[in-house]
């Protein structure tokens, strides 16, 4: 996950074991509301121009494996 903070995009690599696993991603503001979910199986960008300034959190999951992380949105 990089850059952090980010400016405009958002850059999320997974390196999975298992590449048939399906993951899902959820961008949640500082509230706990859901910004953008998506599928994910690589590598993705996500824009950020459009999102408000501030504190965001980045979780992915799948069946087996959970991440979280804190994100700062210039």
């Amino acid at each position: 996950v990089y850059p952090n903070p980010v400016i405009d995009y958002l850059y999320i690599e997974l390196k999975s074991k298992s590449v048939s696993e399906n993951y899902i991603f959820k961008l949640l503001d500082y509230r706990g509301r859901v910004i953008v979910e998506d599928f994910i199986n690589g590598l993705i960008k996500v824009n950020t121009n459009n999102f408000t300034p501030g504190v965001y959190f980045l979780l992915i999951e799948s069946h087996e494996d959970k991440f979280q992380k804190k994100l700062f949105i210039e």
